[in-house]
């Protein structure tokens, strides 16, 4: 589970990312190497960044649970584990393939999350920035300081993200299935692509992918409780809207993951080049009031 990210977070987490992007921009235009340099700035703000925000999160330690519990035979979705005194029991509340495909952690509990999960963020994030490689625009829109500071707190959503950006940005339908099977965001983004691109196809075989590897644990756990820890247990948080709470700071990555891989013809646009056309009008100092 992650921190409830205050109101006044997400504002000037959204003020440092508009400020990035304009950065990012003007780079472009007077630095030769100007993505090296802006990742650079993004590293080291986030850096001293990190106190200010304290976007904790118990992620890091989802994975070493789910190993455990399965070697000694119990079933990580209905055996709780206080994986550190004081704190909530930690039951696995993701679709299986997330604890398969993360990097294991097997020891003692409570596990040194420092082993666990800068190798995951690591490995994941080279992989990202691979994924990317060959457009340093897109790399840079997406490792900005805000998720950075998402991927050092631990925050598993690295891993999702990256099947969702090959599925997407190199059109791979594995990466996206095997993404869709990982954590409940990317199924319903993915839906509503593929809807658009009526590849209905591409919506049934993700569905079978994450029914066939989910079974063994549905059948294990019963329906009932499988579905509400994976599904139903989730929309809980609709409460913390309603109760005046913003967003999980790990709820960014996905829009600056679509951002990255859509800037082009979200540029392109004919609503953004309205609006830059307005903005120039209202510039050049001919709108009279």
């Amino acid at each position: 589970m992650g921190i409830e990210v205050p109101l006044q977070h997400l504002i000037l987490a959204m003020i440092i990312m508009v400020y990035f992007f304009f950065m990012l921009h003007q780079l472009k235009n007077v630095i030769k190497c100007w993505y090296i340099v802006y990742l650079i700035l993004s590293i080291s703000s986030s850096y001293f960044l990190f106190d200010v925000f304290k976007w904790f999160t118990d992620e890091a330690l989802y994975a070493p649970v789910f190993y455990k519990l399965l070697l000694e035979g119990k079933n990580p979705y209905t055996y709780p584990v206080v994986v550190v005194p004081g704190t909530a029991e930690i039951t696995w509340s993701y679709l299986p393939l997330l604890g398969f495909i993360q990097i294991p952690y097997i020891g003692d509990l409570p596990p040194k999350p420092w082993f666990f999960y800068y190798f995951t963020i690591l490995i994941f994030a080279i992989l990202t920035a691979y994924a990317l490689k060959d457009d340093p625009y897109a790399l840079c829109l997406f490792f900005n300081p805000i998720t950075i500071l998402v991927l050092a707190f631990g925050y598993n959503d690295i891993v999702p993200v990256y099947f969702l950006i090959v599925g997407i940005k190199h059109k791979n339908k594995i990466a996206s299935y095997i993404g869709c099977a990982t954590k409940q965001f990317n199924l319903p983004i993915m839906t509503l692509i593929w809807l658009y691109n009526r590849e209905y196809n591409a919506i049934l075989s993700a569905l079978f992918m994450i029914l066939a590897i989910s079974l063994p644990f549905i059948i294990w756990s019963s329906p009932q409780v499988f579905f509400n820890k994976v599904v139903f247990g989730h929309f809980e948080k609709i409460n913390d809207f309603q109760e005046g709470k913003a967003l999980f700071p790990n709820y960014l990555l996905y829009p600056m993951a679509l951002l990255s891989v859509y800037y082009k013809r979200i540029k392109n646009s004919k609503i953004i080049n309205r609006f830059m056309g307005c903005a120039k009008f209202l510039h050049a100092g001919k709108y009279k009031g």
